[in-house]
């Protein structure tokens, strides 16, 4: 009889070890940031930080597959981008009347699943001056208010959530 070898239990233990040292870095910059690089209240801000990583390795556990950042990258230009022209179209309508203003809903049915993906994708539209997605009672996809219905808002939604998915490599099932 061949008797194999124990498992290799601290091959697993470090496979995790990667994971919770980002986690913990990137919160302890987090507090650096709040705290203003206050020395004093550095020993605080480690345990906070590393308690922050295993609670949210617990919470959500790293996947295996990692955005591509420079795709990434170049969607949150985008999205800046669009920001500031939103902004300033925004300003513009407010304060020439003659500019034509629509506002309503328009439906928006996202190809994203349900998910922590989606949900950001939401979140980051929100961000973006005369348009606000929000779920649908019905559960039918996210009603979307704008100030110019006439504007392409949903053609605009699907192309930014295009490059969404692909910065995150999410899947989409529609």
């Amino acid at each position: 009889m061949i008797r194999r070898p124990p498992p290799d239990r601290s091959r697993r233990r470090h496979a995790g070890a990667v994971p919770f040292a980002m986690r913990t870095a990137g919160f302890l910059l987090l507090w650096l940031v709040l705290t203003d690089g206050d020395a004093a209240k550095l020993p605080v801000g480690l345990l906070a930080a590393g308690a922050a990583a295993w609670i949210s390795l617990h919470l959500l556990p790293p996947g295996d597959r990692w955005p591509d950042l420079a795709l990434l990258l170049r969607l949150v230009l985008r999205l800046a981008a669009t920001t500031v022209a939103g902004g300033i179209d925004v300003a513009r309508r407010a304060f020439s009347p003659s500019l034509p203003l629509a506002p309503g809903l328009i439906r928006y049915r996202p190809a994203l699943p349900p998910s922590p993906a989606r949900d950001g994708f939401r979140a980051a539209m929100g961000l973006q001056p005369g348009a606000l997605p929000f779920e649908a009672e019905d559960g039918d996809g996210w009603l979307v208010h704008c100030l110019d219905t006439e504007a392409p808002i949903a053609a605009t939604l699907a192309e930014d959530e295009t490059r969404w998915r692909r910065a995150l490599r999410s899947e989409a099932t529609s």
